[in-house]
């Protein structure tokens, strides 16, 4: 492993380049599908799910960070959310069937429920859907740096969760109260240090991070960690976060790369060796809504206020408001149109392989590519950002990197 973070110098066209891919890639395919208007009222009666889809299911909870403000300026509380939340759950599993759940990831703030709350909605997780101790199984909990507590964390082992995912986002500031003599690159090293010691503790297997937002000093954290010989984080993403400035990205993309980081798409950073390198090297990989899985997932039941459950052709969108949230739990439904599907497909190879095999769409979906892509990306070079040979797009390391507005492009084409 390399002991320090050089990024590549960058020439000016290079940078003004980045300032176009500044926004994770990841992110152009569901705001591509999300444009379709809302169901009609004669389309919202879909039964067919239970019947034909197999596959195994991922669960993920969520709220902002926000809904706790929103519960003390009243009229409900959390009693509330934990009712909307079940109702929710029934109604989704009366469409889905109880199928097995590999994937599973909780992202509500801890400030909003108390452990028998937790345990109460787990339980009713468990009755509906099939939750399992399997090693290859992925259950997620989520924390904020000043959030993570050992004894939150144990509550989750003990309902069977294995990975531990660290969240940065604007709510929370890079450095705690008990840190503010310290630099920003120290405050970070130190919380993930402390998020990789309680992890290890209660026998976690990943630690990942989630950078919702940039924070500063966070590369030299990362470069200091390497110094004293103490392990990385496992997975890094930055699907959601929006670098407020354009250097922020290459320098950051450049230097996961160089820490040995296998990319997929160009904003999700997984350590080569873990299951989601393996997924992309075997062509075994799955990209929902929700981020890459390696647990055969297409399928996402999106429980709470501001969610998204992805379900076969349907998007389901809650409302963020607690108040629209528990007056209409079956949240906004729109259908994937048949242009969307053919696009999502494209993109879904794009991202999580860099290549497509012209041939296989040809032949699959009687979908010529090649002439689509030359047209998309005319403005560039055959050989600069991608290569064109033997019936197979394959993206060069600068368009891996530049792969946002390659999407972009891409996604006119199908408008």
């Amino acid at each position: 492993m390399r002991t320090s973070i050089s990024p590549d110098s960058q020439s000016p066209n290079t940078r003004s380049d980045i300032g176009a891919s500044i926004l994770g890639a990841s992110r152009s395919c569901e705001s591509a599908i999300r444009k379709s208007d809302p169901c009609a009222d004669a389309l919202l009666d879909v039964t067919p799910l239970r019947l034909s889809q197999k596959t195994p299911l991922g669960v993920s909870l969520f709220t902002h960070a926000s809904m706790l403000e929103e519960m003390r300026s009243g009229p409900f509380g959390s009693r509330h959310l934990i009712e909307g939340l079940l109702s929710e759950l029934e109604l989704r599993a009366k469409t889905v069937g109880r199928r097995s759940t590999p994937w599973l990831r909780w992202q509500i703030p801890h400030d909003l429920l108390d452990s028998a709350e937790i345990m109460e909605l787990m339980y009713s997780i468990g009755k509906r859907f099939e939750l399992g101790a399997h090693r290859a199984n992925h259950y997620c909990v989520c924390f904020t740096p000043n959030e993570l507590t050992g004894s939150r964390v144990a509550l989750f082992k003990g309902l069977g969760f294995n990975t531990l995912e660290l969240v940065y986002n604007p709510c929370n500031s890079s450095s705690g109260a008990s840190l503010v003599s310290l630099s920003s690159a120290q405050s970070l090293q130190q919380q993930l240090v402390n998020a990789r010691g309680i992890a290890s503790d209660y026998q976690f297997s990943q630690l990942t991070i989630r950078l919702d937002h940039y924070p500063e000093g966070f590369t030299q954290a990362l470069q200091q960690l390497v110094a004293e010989n103490q392990p990385l984080p496992d997975v890094i993403n930055t699907t959601s976060c929006e670098f407020q400035q354009q250097d922020n990205f290459g320098n950051l993309y450049q230097s996961l790369k160089y820490l040995g980081y296998r990319v997929l798409g160009n904003d999700c950073f997984v350590r080569p060796g873990s299951e989601l390198a393996k997924a992309q090297a075997s062509y075994h990989l799955k990209l929902t809504p929700h981020g890459y899985n390696c647990q055969n997932v297409a399928d996402i039941v999106g429980l709470g206020p501001g969610n998204l459950s992805a379900l076969n052709l349907l998007r389901y969108e809650n409302s963020p408001s607690l108040t629209d949230y528990l007056s209409q739990p079956e949240g906004e439904i729109r259908a994937t149109q048949q242009q969307q599907i053919r696009l999502k497909l494209v993109l879904d190879n794009l991202l999580c392989y860099h290549q497509l095999d012209l041939k296989y769409f040809r032949s699959r979906y009687e979908l010529d590519l090649q002439p689509i892509i030359e047209q998309a990306w005319s403005a560039y070079k055959n050989g600069y950002l991608f290569v064109i040979r033997n019936h197979l797009v394959t993206l060069t390391p600068a368009g891996i990197r530049q792969l946002t507005p390659l999407c972009c492009a891409l996604i006119q084409q199908f408008d």
